[in-house]
């Protein structure tokens, strides 16, 4: 049985490849916004990775100054689960287009074991680096 990842990230058209990679391993669960985001984590608890883009559509009924107009997204949504990040322990890949210092910054803020957060630009991170990304942080934290 494949585990299963959730993956937030509003280029879905883009992102094919990278889902086609990631399905060899893994039971992917792919969503272009967050709105509903804390409620699927808080009811899957069977989920071992969330790999998640900085810049998305602020969600349904948040102001969108609270996410820098979708700039960071990501990094909002972060903080909102942060405690089923830290208590499950859910490992996060952090993907982005932006600068990595000011997301880092941000990411740092939080207070979250670095080795459980992972920012990767998505130059750096293609298909096949992002599956063996996902599969050692999986391995690491769910054996």
């Amino acid at each position: 049985m494949k585990r299963k990842i959730l993956f937030f990230d509003d280029e879905g058209y883009v992102l094919k490849p990278y889902l086609r990679e990631l399905e060899k391993d893994f039971d992917v669960h792919f969503f272009e916004d967050i709105t509903n985001g804390e409620k699927i984590l808080a009811n899957h608890p069977d989920i071992k990775l969330l790999i998640l883009d900085v810049m998305m559509p602020t969600p349904e009924g948040v102001a969108s100054s609270a996410t820098n107009d979708g700039h960071s997204t990501g990094t909002w949504f972060l903080k909102q689960i942060r405690g089923i990040v830290v208590n499950r322990p859910l490992p996060v890949i952090v993907l982005t287009n932006k600068g990595k210092s000011a997301i880092t910054a941000e990411i740092q803020k939080l207070g979250i074991d670095e080795k459980l957060v992972v920012l990767r630009t998505k130059s750096e991170a293609g298909p096949n680096q992002l599956r063996a990304l996902a599969k050692e942080l999986v391995d690491a934290w769910h054996p």
